[in-house]
């Protein structure tokens, strides 16, 4: 990690005030060897006071501490010249442990203590902070049967907004709390609005629309894309993804255990209060608050073609206010889902990923307009894979949803390709019944849109 000039020279004089400060505590005879030990191991220190310096800005100590031990770590293992080198680092580090947090607690003290100058910069942002698997775990462990209680999902929503409210340093203890916000999606805030504050109180549209993908679809979600991410890493190095419509980040939770730590996420959300909490459950991400129109138009140029993955749940109705956010009118489409789908997958690198969690009329509706939405999504994007699930996926809201892989060609086909008609005719689920995930209970066959 690369350090401004401020920085490393706050991290120097820190370092000094540390080495005085300890041989300020020494018996006389240990006072040379003290000196001697940090001049060796100078480098070393000066690149954890940086850290220590750098995370003050925005983390609070307990987190900050954490993530500067880990970040050294990670630095000094990753420039390791090989496995032997990598191996004996490790060896040390796993040695020093308690010794390195102690150092590390000392100086972070010192630079308050004696008001070490602290740079003035942005706070830390994208692969910068890493959150723990243990919080990541806690992040994915909301159960279904909580999800479907009215009751508890009120009152873990009531704790989050408590805790975003109270203008408290969140921590791991405080993100933990923020796990349990689902949504204002069915539940009625009559006898709960007196406990929310204004900034805090969801919108019209929030008690109707806003329900979160559900965990376990997340994380096999991840199990399906793992090779395939892996693969872009290797031969990318960092992978580019983009949750349009990301609530409180389910998805991106979901893709960002172990094999996922090369992803870079970029999470756009609607909703000042879900992109609050998920700003302050992911501070190592990139979130935009606002609409999707908006941000697609101001960051057209960079997005298209760089974008290595999207994974979405949009939003399934008529498009409101954002409609004329965006200019383009290659995208004017009256449903919300519609758009969703085809901006982002236009936004794809050649043989990148999107997936989208949207009603089931996209691909067995039979009117005019799907046939031709079918028809015009297929000619730039391969499907991979489609899965119908069961209507019982988002308790109370009873819908029926269609999980969709797509793959981008990298370009535009001329004509349908032959093995995708069926597709286009809205005939997948004959192709492949086994990917009908439940019992089919409609007589028309699909008949309808929708």
């Amino acid at each position: 990690m690369q350090f401004d000039e401020d920085t490393k020279r706050g991290a120097k004089a820190l370092v000094g005030e540390l080495v005085e400060d300890s041989t300020r505590r020494a018996r006389p005879d240990q006072v040379a060897g003290i000196r001697s030990y940090y001049e060796t191991k100078g480098g070393l220190y000066r690149q954890l006071a940086a850290r220590i310096l750098y995370s003050r800005r925005s983390l609070r100590r307990e987190d900050g501490l954490e993530w500067s031990l880990r970040d050294l770590r990670n630095d000094i293992l990753s420039r390791a010249s090989s496995p032997e080198s990598q191996r004996q680092f490790e060896t040390w580090f796993l040695a020093r442990d308690k010794m390195l947090r102690g150092v590390s607690a000392r100086l972070w003290d010192l630079a308050e203590q004696h008001s070490v100058p602290q740079p003035v910069a942005t706070p830390i942002v994208a692969q910068t902070v890493e959150i723990p698997h243990e919080l990541l775990v806690k992040y994915m462990s909301v159960p279904l049967s909580a999800e479907a209680d009215p009751a508890k999902r009120t009152k873990g929503n009531l704790l989050a907004i408590e805790v975003m409210s109270s203008g408290r340093s969140i921590g791991f203890a405080e993100r933990e709390i923020l796990a349990g916000y689902t949504g204002w999606g069915g539940l009625s805030i009559e006898s709960v609005a007196g406990a929310l504050p204004p900034k805090w109180t969801p919108s019209s549209d929030a008690l109707i629309h806003e329900y979160y993908t559900p965990p376990l679809l997340c994380l096999s979600l991840a199990r399906v894309l793992r090779k395939y991410v892996e693969a872009m890493a290797r031969t990318k190095g960092t992978v580019r993804a983009l949750e349009p419509s990301a609530g409180i980040g389910r998805f991106v939770n979901a893709l960002s255990f172990g094999s996922y730590k090369a992803v870079s996420w970029t999470a756009v959300e609607y909703s000042p209060i879900s992109a609050a909490i998920l700003r302050a459950m992911r501070p190592d991400i990139r979130v935009v608050e606002g609409s999707f129109e908006k941000f697609v138009a101001a960051e057209e140029s960079s997005l298209m073609g760089n974008i290595d993955l999207v994974v979405a749940n949009p939003p399934y109705g008529e498009r409101g206010a954002s409609f004329n956010d965006d200019p383009n009118r290659n995208y004017r489409e009256r449903k919300a889902y519609v758009y969703f789908l085809r901006r982002c997958l236009d936004l794809l690198a050649p043989s990148g990923i999107g997936v989208f969690l949207i009603p089931y009329g996209f691909l067995t509706g039979q009117s005019a307009e799907y046939l031709s939405l079918r028809k015009r999504v297929l000619l730039r994007h391969h499907l991979m894979a489609a899965f119908r699930l069961p209507s019982s996926l988002f308790p109370g809201a009873n819908i029926v949803t269609d999980l969709l892989l797509f793959r981008s060609r990298g370009g535009e086909l001329t004509e349908v390709a032959g093995e995708d008609s069926a597709i286009v005719e809205g005939r997948y689920f004959e192709l492949f019944p086994a990917h009908l995930l439940g019992q089919e209970l409609r007589s028309d066959k699909g008949a309808k849109d929708e």
